[in-house]
């Protein structure tokens, strides 16, 4: 089972882990050691363990390596305990003129750092739009679920209240190497076709019914539940028939992405600034309303 598990981690997925490497090699020595001993009878464990920890105890080195081990494991231990900062934490609300001058210094701070970042332009049609936001998207992909649940109420309210200012375009950067060749490690099997799926369901305008179910169901994922979710979603049955063409233009959304040198998913293009992995809720509502303000002066200047 170790020498699997290894075989996994390195071969597999390409990730070596030197702590998970030290475990196997200890489990592979233990296993290898343990032929050695002399079989013994089960219910005299109980005393043999007793007797280990005596003769433990009474060898003050090994005893020190014993009490060094549990300190690296506890501190080790505490390590994983500790919260990950999230990539898209909850807005912080002001609640006295101390924290809401600090916002105010933060948006600046943003602001200075928005306008210093080099654009690209890519030749996705605007259709109108002052803001144009361009989501290189893998449906398999944990955080684009989550910004896309995170973002959809932000979007919304600028579609209320300046509409057709704000367009975002998803576009597709399957981790798969089935249609990706850029990413010959990725292990997200399914986002081929996820891909394919929600263009096909954009025929009858279920796209983005089809992209919700995806983000949903991600843990379940392969050909054969997004093949089910199309006919359940879209009432669609030609997936098979049109995959390998619908491929293609999945494909070209690859290309696409290579020109912003995409190394992991979600990547945005934000009126030409590209941003990886997202920015927080109210970062994005900032970035915003910066391009708007921006393309505003633009067009009263010109």
């Amino acid at each position: 089972m170790v020498l699997f598990l290894g075989y996994e981690s390195v071969a597999v997925l390409g990730i070596v882990c030197l702590l998970c490497v030290a475990v196997y090699a200890s489990v592979v020595g233990i296993f290898i050691a343990s032929s050695a001993i002399p079989a013994g009878r089960l219910l005299s464990l109980p005393r043999r363990v007793v007797d280990d920890l005596g003769r433990l105890v009474r060898t003050p080195a090994a005893f020190a390596v014993l009490v060094s081990y549990v300190v690296l494991m506890l501190v080790v231990g505490m390590g994983f305990l500790i919260e990950p900062t999230n990539a898209f934490p909850p807005t912080v609300s002001a609640t006295n003129s101390e924290s809401a001058t600090s916002a105010a210094a933060g948006e600046s701070e943003f602001e200075r750092f928005w306008n210093a970042e080099p654009r690209v332009e890519l030749p996705v049609p605007r259709e109108g739009a002052k803001v144009l936001i361009l989501k290189f998207n893998d449906y398999q992909c944990p955080s684009c679920a989550q910004s896309h649940f995170l973002y959809e109420p932000i979007l919304a309210r600028y579609e209320s209240s300046h509409p057709g200012a704000v367009r975002q375009v998803s576009l597709d950067y399957p981790l798969d190497p089935e249609c990706n060749e850029y990413t010959p490690r990725g292990g997200h099997m399914g986002a081929c076709e996820a891909a394919v799926a929600v263009r096909l369901a954009r025929r009858d305008g279920r796209d983005a019914q089809m992209a919700r179910w995806l983000y949903e169901n991600q843990e379940t994922m392969s050909l054969e539940t997004v093949r089910q979710g199309l006919v359940d979603v879209a009432g669609m049955t030609d997936f098979d028939e049109l995959y390998e063409a619908t491929l293609n233009d999945v494909k070209g959304d690859i290309e696409l992405g290579n020109i912003v040198d995409i190394d992991a998913t979600p990547t945005f293009v934000i009126n030409g600034v590209t941003v990886k992995g997202g920015l927080r809720p109210e970062l994005l509502e900032t970035a915003i309303a910066l391009e708007l303000d921006r393309v505003s002066d633009d067009s009263g200047a010109e």
